[in-house]
């Protein structure tokens, strides 16, 4: 891609006049709400980046009974 196919910094970022654009971040995030829904209905992991890391926000972890002797 040659630099005079970019943008220029004055034409970016322009604002948004796409109907199906304007709606994508509504859709985001319905959809995100949903899948964490779903895996805590079915008991799967919903992986997220939160306070600079990646964390499980689905189901909890299942920890392991510990042995009995």
């Amino acid at each position: 891609m040659k630099s005079a196919d970019l943008p220029t910094p004055a034409a970016w970022p322009r604002p948004l006049t796409d109907p199906d654009l304007l709606k994508a971040g509504d859709a985001l995030q319905r959809s995100a709400r949903r899948a964490l829904e779903l895996a805590r209905q079915t008991g799967t992991p919903c992986y997220v980046w939160l306070n600079g890391k990646i964390e499980n926000i689905g189901a909890p972890a299942v920890v392991p009974p510990a042995p009995v002797a």
